[in-house]
């Protein structure tokens, strides 16, 4: 399954590092995420929690992906991410999202090894 994740992806996530990006895939919206090895395997199995919610910054309206994943009740693994509303290329995600219920999470390694999907229900928040 590692062709999952294209190579623009990759180049991307070797800039910024660790995280999640929402992309639109011919199943809707999905998030491919890029983390540590270890935290790969810990995520596992674990419950997922997203929550979507509208924010406005300067005039440039967004959707804040809150995510959180329960790998440690204490300290869960914890990330945002945005959408910029008016960015042409987030068009296809908006569309996805306005008819799923369900976000699949495609998680990778640190050597980009395809390490498994979760799907994760989606609450919205206005």
């Amino acid at each position: 399954m590692n062709e999952l994740m294209c190579g623009d992806l990759k180049k991307i996530f070797k800039k910024i590092g660790y995280g999640g990006i929402p992309t639109w895939t011919n199943m809707g919206c999905a998030f491919f995420c890029y983390i540590d090895t270890k935290t790969c395997r810990n995520i596992k199995g674990k419950l997922h929690n997203i929550k979507m919610e509208y924010y406005e910054i300067d005039g440039c309206p967004l959707i804040r992906f809150d995510i959180v994943i329960y790998d440690d009740l204490v300290n869960p693994l914890h990330f945002d991410s945005f959408l910029n509303v008016i960015n042409e290329d987030h068009e296809y995600i908006l569309e996805a999202l306005k008819k799923q219920d369900r976000i699949i999470f495609h998680w990778y390694s640190e050597d980009f090894k395809y390490r498994g999907e979760y799907e994760c229900k989606v609450e919205r928040r206005k």
